[in-house]
């Protein structure tokens, strides 16, 4: 009876999250500006043929140079390099829009991650959660279906959602091998996925590939120490087979042969610039700075939205939900050791070494990754909780015991965490993300400028307009507009800071969504993809520009 009534209450959070997240995503366009906008316009200009697919290489260990067409504009042809980086995406998404016949705008729109993204979650857990442990199994479940809400993997149908089931599906093919089931058939899942995977996005990849490479080291390690007789203090915690480091090593071998064979890293300057400029020190500063709030990477001019009641409560309560999720992982490490550090036979061990692996492979993944002016941890809320109980619920037996009851309040109160997190980013435009200008309003603006302009000039452009701007021109006969990034440097001369260098912006147009600043919301550039304050009486009032234009949404100004 106590079983039917929890499935009944994930049913039922399942069946409002949809609801919720089909509603009010579509409707108010929730996360399809700055990347799935600029994604939008790219395939908007092969739908109209103004580009070809040909510059796309699946296999850039071969050749990695991309075949840009350089009759286009500049911004145009470095949008075809990055969107390049994404075939096996762009296949689905164009597969879907004739298929459908749908309009890429919407395509974009459709939160289509909420309809498979929980049942591959939850399926999952099961297999990694004592199924035994019911109550832990159902509460774990409803957190990971509420906190999804509140990313990008139940938003746009961009590259988060088929690369997040992808990961979910190497997590589960990984189990069944390392517990010899159907272990034939989870090899050719996990070769597709990982192949499809770096074709989709290369971060994902990346933290499946650190992944699996931690869990093989430590399968070997432990079984090395067994070997030799190694660290004789610790041999109760060695009691595996051999079976496992053959077969997490010829995983690793698949997962490395697709990292260089087809990892589309190869085409960015990433990895030189990284080798020469890194340190450990610079990344645990940054690191620590995020954690407490702070900006890892400094902008001029940044949008600060813990400076609203809502932003504060969205800040603590997500903060909250990373350290109640890495207290679950560290302290289930540690329980682990501590209850077996009598015992000759180590059960369960599976489960130690996958939480072991997941928060080694965080750090690594953190720490190669934080050069692209970007430090995150996306596992934390990801994975850490899963991993964390699972290994909780192998090694607690009494299911009414203290420590079960505190794994309960624990996971509980994540799971008003993450409805708190949803509604204040509701409250907040998605902690400023989301701009008030949509595609619809910007077609008359766009039009007068590329009928009126001289197209000689750069047009200044935010990370969000310059995707509306490009599905526009798309369907123009001949794309003629030089699009520029809004920066700090070009916004510091609109608003009056600098006028030592205006020089460099004569003669430029400047695109200003007025509409999304006067509701006090943010200014989206690329650089450190951030966001930046609102000045528009500065922009108004000052006299390095005239303005041309201006409609309900967009200004249009002329730098002198």
């Amino acid at each position: 009876m106590k079983n039917n009534r929890l499935l009944k209450i994930l049913l039922i959070t399942i069946f409002i999250t949809i609801s919720y997240v089909m509603l009010y995503f579509s409707s108010n366009e929730i996360y399809i500006e700055r990347f799935e906008g600029i994604f939008v316009g790219f395939n908007e200009l092969y739908i109209n043929n103004h580009i070809r697919l040909d510059n796309i290489m699946l296999i850039p260990l071969i050749s990695h140079n991309v075949n840009g067409d350089f009759g286009l504009p500049l911004r145009v042809q470095q949008i075809i390099e990055t969107e390049s980086y994404f075939p096996c995406f762009i296949t689905l998404f164009l597969t879907l829009h004739y298929v459908t016949g749908l309009p890429t705008f919407y395509l974009i729109a459709l939160p289509l991650g909420v309809l498979f993204i929980p049942i591959a979650y939850i399926a999952m857990i099961k297999k990694y959660i004592n199924t035994n442990n019911k109550v832990i199994f159902f509460l774990l479940s409803i957190y990971m279906v509420l906190y999804l809400i509140s990313t990008r993997s139940y938003g746009s149908f961009y590259v988060a959602v088929p690369s997040l089931l992808l990961v979910i599906i190497i997590f589960i093919s990984i189990k069944n091998n390392l517990n010899m089931i159907n272990r034939k058939s989870n090899y050719i899942i996990i070769l597709i996925s990982l192949i499809s995977l770096v074709h989709y996005w290369h971060s994902m990849f990346m933290i499946i590939f650190l992944y699996i490479f931690t869990l093989f080291f430590i399968y070997l390690l432990y079984y090395l120490t067994k070997k030799f007789n190694f660290l004789n203090k610790y041999n109760k915690f060695l009691y595996f087979h051999k079976y496992n480091v053959i077969t997490l090593l010829s995983i690793l071998l698949l997962a490395t042969v697709v990292v260089f064979t087809f990892s589309h890293l190869w085409q960015s300057e990433y990895i030189s610039g990284y080798i020469s400029d890194s340190s450990l020190e610079d990344y645990f500063v940054n690191a620590i700075t995020k954690l407490f709030g702070g900006k890892s990477f400094y902008v001029p001019y940044s949008y600060n939205y813990k400076s609203l009641l809502y932003g504060k409560v969205y800040f603590i309560s997500l903060l909250s939900l990373y350290a109640l999720s890495t207290f679950l992982l560290i302290t289930s490490i540690f329980f682990y050791l501590y209850i077996y550090r009598n015992n000759n036979v180590v059960r369960h061990k599976d489960n130690l070494f996958f939480a072991l692996s997941i928060l080694i492979s965080t750090v690594i993944f953190t720490f190669l990754y934080y050069k692209s002016n970007s430090v995150s941890f996306p596992q934390v809320l990801l994975f850490f909780p899963i991993f964390g109980l699972s290994l909780y619920t192998y090694i607690i037996k009494n299911q009414k015991s203290y420590k079960q009851y505190i794994l309960i309040i624990i996971t509980v109160i994540m799971i008003l965490l993450s409805i708190l997190v949803t509604i204040s980013l509701v409250l907040t435009n998605e902690a400023g993300a989301t701009s008030l200008t949509k595609y619809m309003d910007t077609e008359v603006s766009f039009y007068w400028l590329y009928n009126y302009s001289d197209k000689s000039n750069d047009i200044i452009v935010d990370f969000n307009i310059l995707g509306l701007y490009l599905q526009h021109e798309s369907k123009s006969e001949k794309l003629a507009l030089q699009y520029k990034d809004l920066s700090p440097y070009s916004y510091s001369v609109l608003i009056g800071d600098n006028v030592d260098t205006i020089n460099i912006f004569h003669d430029n147009y400047a695109i200003i969504d007025h509409s999304t600043m006067q509701r006090g919301l943010p200014v989206h550039v690329t650089t450190a993809r951030s966001l930046m304050m609102p000045h528009l009486n500065e922009i108004n009032n000052c006299k390095n520009q005239n303005k041309l234009y201006m409609d309900n949404c967009i200004s249009i100004y002329y730098i002198n």
